[in-house]
């Protein structure tokens, strides 16, 4: 059976290794959504921007464009667990339960002890057929100690074999 090259795009994207990141937002008295991310990168450098893909359908989508405000918490290979928790459609109203959350400067929820969150006003938004491309100005950046990272490659989570030293 010929694949569709719809089929044959998800193939290759699983080839693709990317890091794991919680997009949240809210706090400060709004209620705080979040969601597990892939398809996360940097933009430009002057000034700092970067954007996040979301679905439509996540739970996240519309409080991320309501708020106006998104942080990106690249996720250590320890916390493979929050991934799971924030990808669950039936764990909504648990996500924030686990793991110790701070602010910085948007409300929006930065997780302590992940390997580094950007916390960003939205600048943008380009809606591409189920998704909605969030472009984020980064507005403060909190880093913890280096770690390895929780990646995820051919639809299972993974690290690095060792620890890179900076």
């Amino acid at each position: 059976m010929d694949l569709t090259i719809e089929d044959q795009f998800k193939i290759g994207m699983r080839r693709l290794a990317g890091a794991v990141n919680l997009v949240t937002t809210g706090g400060g008295g709004v209620v705080r959504q979040g969601l597990t991310a892939t398809a996360v990168c940097s933009l430009t450098i002057d000034p700092p921007t970067l954007l996040a893909c979301v679905n439509k359908s996540a739970s996240a989508h519309d409080a991320i464009a309501d708020n106006g405000a998104f942080c990106v918490n690249v996720l250590a290979e320890s916390q493979r667990d929050l991934a799971n928790l924030f990808s669950d459609n039936d764990a909504i109203d648990q996500r924030f339960l686990e793991g110790s959350w701070l602010e910085l400067e948007t409300g929006a929820p930065v997780l302590d002890g992940c390997l580094c969150s950007f916390d960003c006003k939205v600048l943008e938004r380009l809606e591409r057929s189920t998704h909605t491309i969030f472009v984020g100005q980064v507005v403060a950046v909190a880093e913890s100690e280096n770690q390895p990272p929780l990646l995820y490659f051919d639809g299972q989570y993974a690290t690095l074999p060792q620890q890179i030293k900076r």
